[in-house]
C-alpha cells in the first residue's frame, strides 16, 4: 500500500469531480498511469461499476486528452472500429462547387443558370483552356474525379485516435467477436501499427 501511496498523483485526485478516491480507485489510477507513462496498452478487469471507465476519463481530462470511446458487443464490426467505405454523401456539395469552378473557367457569370453541370463541362472541353491557370485546371481534374467515385472511406474512432494521438477506451471489450479482436493485435504490439486493407491503399498509421 506505501509503494502505490508514493507513485499517487494528487493533482489527479484534486481534480473537481464526483468521485470517491478510495483506496481500490487510488490504487487502478496508479496502475493505469503507470502504464500509460510506459506507452503499455491496457486491459481493466472487474465488476461493472467499480470505476474503469471513470478513472480512463479523469486520467484523460487531467492530461488534456480526448477520450474516445466505444461500447462494444456481439454485433460489433471491424468497421465499427477501424471505419468502413462508405457513399459519399454531400455529392450536392461538390456538384455546386464545381459547377462554380467550370463558371469561372469559362468566365460565365455566377448567376448565369442556364446551364446544368453536364453542360458546362462540355463547354469546358470544347473550348481553349490555354489561359486558364494550371492550379485552376489541377482544380477541376481533382473535383471531376471525386464526382466519379461513389464510396469514401470514413476513419471509424479507433483510426482517428491513433491519428490525434488521444486515449481509444473500447468498453465492454468481452462482448466483442474474436475475430474482431483479432484485428486489433497489431495495435496492440509496441510498434501500434495498423494496415487497413479495407481502405484499398497501403496506407497504415
Amino acid at each position: 500500500d506505501s509503494y502505490y501511496e508514493s507513485l499517487e498523483n494528487r493533482d489527479l485526485m484534486e481534480i473537481e469531480s464526483t468521485v470517491v478516491w478510495t483506496k481500490a480507485m487510488r490504487r487502478l489510477a496508479v496502475l493505469v498511469s503507470t502504464c500509460l507513462q510506459n506507452n503499455e496498452p491496457i486491459l481493466l478487469v472487474g465488476e461493472t461499476g467499480c470505476g474503469k471507465t471513470t478513472v480512463c476519463q479523469l486520467i484523460a481530462q487531467y492530461m488534456k486528452k480526448q477520450l474516445i470511446t466505444i461500447n462494444a458487443h456481439q454485433n460489433t464490426e471491424t468497421g465499427d472500429i477501424l471505419g468502413a467505405q462508405r457513399p459519399i454523401r454531400n455529392r450536392s456539395e461538390m456538384q455546386a462547387k464545381l459547377v462554380k469552378s467550370l463558371k469561372e473557367a469559362l468566365r460565365i457569370p455566377d448567376d448565369d443558370n442556364d446551364h446544368d453541370l453536364e453542360e458546362l463541362l462540355n463547354l469546358y472541353d470544347s473550348s481553349s483552356t490555354g489561359e486558364l491557370p494550371e492550379e485552376h485546371k489541377v482544380s477541376i481534374r481533382k473535383q471531376r474525379d471525386a464526382l466519379s467515385v461513389l464510396f469514401e472511406w470514413c476513419d471509424g474512432p479507433l483510426i482517428q485516435a491513433l491519428k490525434s494521438g488521444d486515449f481509444f477506451l473500447l468498453d465492454e471489450i468481452s462482448l466483442a467477436d474474436d475475430s474482431v479482436l483479432e484485428r486489433l493485435n497489431s495495435v496492440l504490439e509496441p510498434e501500434r501499427s495498423l494496415l487497413l486493407a479495407e481502405k484499398g491503399t497501403s496506407d497504415s498509421f
